[in-house]
C-alpha cells in the first residue's frame, strides 16, 4: 500500500511539472508573438516618415522605376537600406536629367 501510494504521489508531481512546463511554453510563446507584433507596428509607424523625403526627390522623376522605390522605400527597415534606396533614386534621377539633356539636343 505504501508502495502504490508513492508511486501516485510520484506520477501526481510528474504531471503536475508537465503541466507548468506546457503552461511556460505557453507563456513564452504568447510573449515571442507579442512582441513581434509590437515590432511589426513599430516599423510601419517608422516608414512613413522616412519614405516623405524619398518621395519628394521621386515625384521629380517621371519613371516608372521613381514609384517603384518610393514603395521600397515604404518597407524598408533599416537605415543602410533607405540609403541605398536614396542612391538609386540620385542615379535615377541623374539618368533622367541626361536623357532629357539629350532629347534637348536632338530635336534642337
Amino acid at each position: 500500500e505504501q508502495q502504490q501510494q508513492q508511486q501516485q504521489r510520484q506520477q501526481r508531481e510528474r504531471q503536475q511539472q508537465k503541466q507548468q512546463q506546457q503552461q511556460q511554453q505557453q507563456q513564452q510563446q504568447q510573449q515571442q508573438q507579442q512582441q513581434q507584433q509590437n515590432q511589426g507596428r513599430r516599423r510601419r509607424r517608422r516608414a512613413p516618415a522616412a519614405t516623405a523625403t524619398a518621395t519628394a526627390t521621386a515625384t521629380v522623376t517621371v519613371t516608372a522605376t521613381a514609384t517603384a522605390t518610393v514603395t521600397a522605400t515604404a518597407t524598408a527597415a533599416t537605415m543602410l537600406e533607405m540609403m541605398d534606396i536614396l542612391k538609386f533614386i540620385m542615379m535615377t534621377l541623374m539618368a533622367v536629367t541626361v536623357i532629357t539633356q539629350v532629347s534637348n539636343t536632338v530635336l534642337a
